[in-house]
């Protein structure tokens, strides 16, 4: 995996040599990392949005988000077309750091896994509410 370091995080994309047949046949193609931080909460009104995860992928494409168990204690991830939206939905009390992964699977029209991708995301939650 090569990183490149993006706006809130790294996105590292996988680089197979035409020998390494392991690599080749494994279907995840890029591992996203982010990292925000929130304030400790003692309740949410309506859904706070944590994070955005864009793919670019066209008709006849489609994309699948989903989160990790770790993840759906206190977040939901929303799908807008192409774009998974993760939102927190649960109060949550620092100091604490959660880290949550969303699985991005690409299909096929026909529902075949073209790629898997992961992202992972790091968030700090202060001890304190400001």
């Amino acid at each position: 995996m090569l990183p490149d370091q993006i706006a809130d995080g790294y996105s590292c994309i996988k680089v197979c040599s035409t020998e390494d047949t392991e690599c080749l046949g494994n279907h995840t193609r890029e591992v996203l990392y982010q990292f925000r931080a929130v304030p400790s909460l003692k309740e949410i009104i309506t859904p706070i949005e944590v994070s955005r995860i864009v793919t670019h992928m066209g008709v006849p494409f489609s994309v699948d988000y989903s989160l990790d168990y770790v993840g759906k204690r206190h977040f939901q991830i929303v799908q807008e077309r192409n774009i998974g939206i993760v939102k927190l939905v649960k109060p949550i009390r620092g100091p604490t750091v959660e880290t949550i992964k969303v699985n991005i699977h690409t299909k096929s029209r026909t529902g075949v896994i073209l790629a898997f991708n992961e992202a992972i995301i790091e968030i700090s939650v202060s001890k304190y509410s400001f």
